[in-house]
């Protein structure tokens, strides 16, 4: 998969599972807005794709991350602060909280 194609599978709004090396190949072809540190579950990366963002993350505990598809970087900031907030649970012990990383795009 090349940066066109990743672009374009996000723009239809599809989630795409990726592995970490398929990423480091299109990555430089990408517009990557910043990255977040979770301290927990590795690095949040929000990307800005043809169509609108994407939010890229990489479970260590899973062998693929997941590009998820967000309309504008507003919706994947809303998103980012969402899963920290998780995250923050998580490290106080919540059992419940766990976040679902293969779940479809939200339709918003």
């Amino acid at each position: 998969m090349d940066a066109r194609e990743l672009c374009a599978r996000l723009d239809r709004g599809e989630l795409v599972v990726m592995t970490a090396h398929e990423f480091a190949k299109v990555e430089p072809h990408l517009t990557l807005e910043h990255t977040h540190d979770t301290g927990l579950a590795g690095p949040i990366h929000v990307l800005r794709t043809t169509g609108g963002a994407a939010v890229l993350e990489f479970p260590p505990r899973l062998e693929q991350g997941v590009a998820r598809p967000l309309a504008e970087l507003d919706a994947a900031e809303a998103f980012v602060r969402a899963r920290l907030a998780a995250y923050e649970r998580m490290w106080d012990g919540c059992g419940a909280c766990r976040p679902d990383y293969f779940a479809p795009p939200d339709p918003r």
